[in-house]
């Protein structure tokens, strides 16, 4: 698959270096890019804490590279399948199936929302996972519209050495040993789901 959806991380001064623990808040810039026939499209273009992406990243990884959306139709990309399964009417007597049918909706956008990647930002509801066997990024959301499929395994690596690199950068500037560890950890977990059999 010739399109690729890149993660570019910047590491920033940090913009509320004056509250308390933003000392252990890795600050930066989130640059999203689709390469669409080599032309390169900004999805995202964003300031916060970078340690919110990561750690949602390694917690969702395997969800986002492989789970499947229920009942996504043919030809409809996954923002689309999720406004179309949120939209669903039940019965009175359906309370207990409406309930399952919308945790199970819930749980699906915590995974590939990046809205739960970066709790609190005013940002898109931009949806990254798997469709049909293919990577994908979509939104629907008012008048923006618009879909990518990408190659997954260029995304995750990209993106895994961006994080390491970003994180690196973050603990020679802020070298305390609670930033150190994390990082350590952090980059023990990237590692460890690298090395497990997919």
């Amino acid at each position: 698959m010739n399109t690729k959806l890149h993660i570019n991380l910047k590491l920033l001064e940090h913009p509320y270096s004056y509250e308390n623990g933003s000392e252990f808040e890795a600050w930066g810039q989130i640059l999203m890019i689709v390469f669409d026939k080599s032309k390169p499209f900004i999805l995202l273009d964003w300031q916060w804490n970078i340690i919110e992406l990561v750690d949602w990243y390694i917690e969702n990884r395997e969800a986002i590279c492989g789970e499947s959306l229920l009942d996504v139709l043919q030809g409809e990309n996954l923002a689309q399948a999720l406004e179309r399964l949120q939209a669903r009417n039940f019965k009175e007597h359906e309370e207990e199936l409406e309930y399952e049918w919308h945790t199970v909706l819930f749980e699906f956008r915590q995974q590939h929302s990046l809205r739960f990647a970066l709790r609190g930002a005013n940002i898109p509801n931009i949806i990254i996972g798997c469709n049909h066997g293919y990577g994908e990024i979509s939104l629907v959301e008012g008048e923006k519209k618009w879909y990518y499929l990408f190659d997954f395994q260029d995304f995750c690596q990209n993106f895994e050495n961006e994080m390491k690199q970003f994180l690196e950068l973050w603990c020679n500037k802020l070298p305390n040993s609670k930033n150190i560890e994390y990082k350590n950890c952090l980059l023990t977990q990237i590692e460890e789901k690298n090395a497990q059999p997919s």
